[in-house]
């Protein structure tokens, strides 16, 4: 996995982190990050794969968001596209 990069939104103060991986094939869902990773909302996870299938290049791709499911105010990641 590379390390974890950042770029402004639209030349706003608002930055996004994200992480990549290259897997062999499609994941359900992002690994469990080192506890020293500072996760916060809007961060992406993308998982980048060849697919014999499609015969192209894949990328799935998860955003963090609040789980409104949870009453403690946790995380989840929610995956933009399948």
């Amino acid at each position: 996995m590379l390390p974890r990069s950042s770029a402004v939104i639209k030349k706003e103060k608002i930055k996004t982190w994200w992480f990549l991986q290259w897997k062999g094939k499609a994941i359900i869902r992002p690994p469990i990050l080192h506890t020293s990773v500072q996760l916060e909302l809007g961060d992406l996870f993308i998982n980048q794969y060849y697919s014999r299938q499609h015969d192209a290049q894949v990328l799935q791709v998860w955003l963090l968001v609040t789980d409104d499911s949870s009453k403690s105010q946790s995380q989840k990641w929610k995956q933009v596209r399948e």
